[in-house]
């Protein structure tokens, strides 16, 4: 079983080298402490909106797909956090996946007015987002449990 497992690993890691960057999916974990409060992409003494877009414009240099954000101007890492944090909020989960991208649009749109409480790199053309659209889908109880395992699933419920 030992080997089988490890021989897998390794075939998906050759599999891998071979994949073009531009065809492999990466994921991002920006760290949220405390969670549910809106704390995204925060952390003591480091500027994560920055790093994740020199982050992102880095992985583009190197020709993964990142879309249209390493060559828009008004793209910004500031931006990227701030939909994430509006994405954490309880109303907007609540609402489903559906509602998501209507709540980044609306803040941009608040940000665009002078409300002083949303971000200001939200104002920007696009959002900032470069170019990034929301892409959410709701799970089952049963599915989240099949995609994370019992233990998880039940720390995601509460």
């Amino acid at each position: 079983e030992r080997v089988r497992k490890l021989t897998d690993r390794v075939k998906g890691w050759v599999n891998l080298r071979r994949t073009p960057p531009s065809k492999r999916k990466l994921v991002i974990s920006l760290y949220g402490f405390p969670p549910n409060v809106g704390a995204v992409g925060t952390a003591a003494l480091l500027d994560v909106p920055n790093s994740l877009e020199n982050l992102l414009r880095r992985l583009a240099s190197e020709g993964y797909d990142v879309g249209s954000f390493a060559t828009d101007p008004n793209s910004s890492g500031e931006s990227i956090v701030a939909a994430l944090s509006i994405l954490s909020e309880d109303t907007v989960i609540a609402g489903g996946a559906g509602r998501m991208q209507d709540a980044v649009s609306s803040k941009m749109e608040r940000a665009r007015n002078g409300d002083q409480t949303v971000a200001a790199t939200l104002a920007r053309e696009g959002g900032g987002l470069g170019g990034g659209k929301i892409q959410a889908f709701d799970v089952t109880r049963q599915e989240l449990e099949s995609m994370l395992g019992r233990y998880m699933s039940k720390k995601v419920e509460r």
